[in-house]
């Protein structure tokens, strides 16, 4: 069987370590436990545009050099070799803002793009499945099979949430799929019932094939939770940990609101908390509502930016309380981490989270701030609570699995394969 895989979404991890989650993070695992496909002839492509051609071929050089031989190129530079150029990009994303060599590494980047050549994709394979976007007709690529998997549809749930940018970009590739009579893999149940409701896709055409968490995240040493906390300035209050990119959808500012109406109300009972709130993760866009809430807070929070992904499982480890207060999601990479790590986990009651958290974590309505203050009232007081909620998110976190999201793949494959 042969086996054409558009990941375009990996580039983006190349030139910034904070595009290296959500969709990254599945294509990563997904080539990491590849040996669950068998003897299927493997391609690897990204036919979004010219530069995602060249940061995926970068980052998938970088990660998995063993898989050069599997790599067909959608475009082809001409004004220098692929290698050259993408590390003249990573230039353009690391040097300070008013560096000139950024200026004339972003200069040369785009020169290098706009003289790069579309690649027709050749031959003829059963299967194109594409990890995010929108899939080519047949005259571009020749496939039998096609397959878009939906991480989530909330560009057209909550489309105010998004830029226009994004929900253009998704629609076209939801019509790729429908118009060519493809397949349709979705993150959750969540997601699946969306794409039914919202969409003329066939619910014979659906699967759902849930995501896992990485190995590495299990609960970490007392050395390694004191490094990361002495490394992002954390201190020693106990704290409770918000980790997500600061923008619309995640509810960041609800969740700052909240934690300084736990600091008041305690403070006014005479109990003063003695809980921090680390808020980590990037910036993203539409943070100005989060800026505000931040400038005028009492209670005593921490910024930590982005975090590496090395620092996460010690992060995870050592809060108190994980909170995950987001609008809409299409599974919920982040809470099934702090569970892996043996963290009582407080999210939403909406979308995809319930999925994930089961009975391991608290539910509240991300949207009724009385809700989340009570939970947050319930989680510093109760010791018990806590020990329970941590001892469930490690049972419910074993029950994910990489190996088998990437057999389920494999099967399905198979099986669309042998319909033909």
């Amino acid at each position: 069987m042969r086996l054409l895989l558009d990941i375009a979404a990996f580039g983006l991890g190349f030139v910034n370590p904070a595009g290296r989650c959500g969709i990254y993070r599945c294509i990563d695992e997904f080539l990491m436990h590849r040996e669950q496909l068998g003897n299927s002839k493997l391609g690897l492509t990204a036919l979004r545009d010219a530069s995602m051609s060249l940061l995926t071929q970068a980052e998938s050089d970088r990660t998995h050099p063993e898989l050069n031989v599997a790599w067909i190129p959608s475009w082809q530079p001409t004004l220098a070799p692929v290698k050259i150029l993408t590390r003249i990009a990573a230039i353009a994303g690391k040097k300070n803002r008013h560096d000139p060599r950024r200026w004339l590494a972003a200069a040369t980047w785009r020169l290098g793009l706009k003289t790069s050549r579309k690649s027709a994709i050749t031959g003829t394979w059963d299967i194109i499945h594409s990890f995010s976007d929108a899939i080519p007709d047949i005259t571009h690529v020749h496939a039998g099979i096609r397959i878009l998997t939906v991480h989530d549809m909330t560009p057209f749930t909550h489309p105010e949430l998004h830029l226009d940018v994004t929900r253009q970009t998704f629609a076209k590739a939801i019509a790729s799929i429908i118009e060519s009579g493809g397949w349709a893999i979705c993150d959750s149940e969540s997601t699946r019932r969306d794409l039914l409701r919202l969409t003329a896709m066939p619910a014979e055409r659906i699967r759902v094939i849930l995501l896992a968490a990485d190995r590495r995240f299990a609960p970490a040493s007392i050395e390694a939770i004191r490094d990361v906390r002495e490394r992002y300035r954390i201190g020693e209050h106990p704290y409770l940990l918000c980790l997500s990119s600061v923008e619309p959808r995640k509810n960041v500012p609800a969740t700052l609101r909240a934690f300084s109406r736990l600091h008041q109300e305690a403070s006014r009972a005479g109990q003063p908390c003695n809980l921090s709130l680390v808020i980590a993760g990037p910036t993203g866009w539409m943070s100005g509502e989060f800026e505000q809430e931040l400038a005028v807070t009492k209670a005593r929070v921490v910024r930590t930016g982005f975090i590496a992904d090395a620092d996460l499982p010690a992060l995870y480890s050592g809060c108190r309380t994980f909170l995950y207060l987001s609008l809409a999601e299409g599974f919920g990479l982040p809470p099934l981490e702090a569970m892996s790590c043996g963290a009582a986990v407080l999210t939403s009651n909406t979308t995809s989270l319930p999925e994930v958290v089961g009975d391991a974590g608290l539910m509240v309505d991300p949207q009724n701030e009385e809700d989340i203050v009570a939970a947050l009232h319930r989680l510093q007081g109760d010791d018990l609570l806590i020990a329970e909620l941590q001892r469930r998110a490690l049972l419910r976190a074993q029950t994910f699995s990489w190996q088998r999201f990437t057999a389920e793949h494999r099967d399905l494959y198979h099986e669309l394969h042998r319909r033909r």
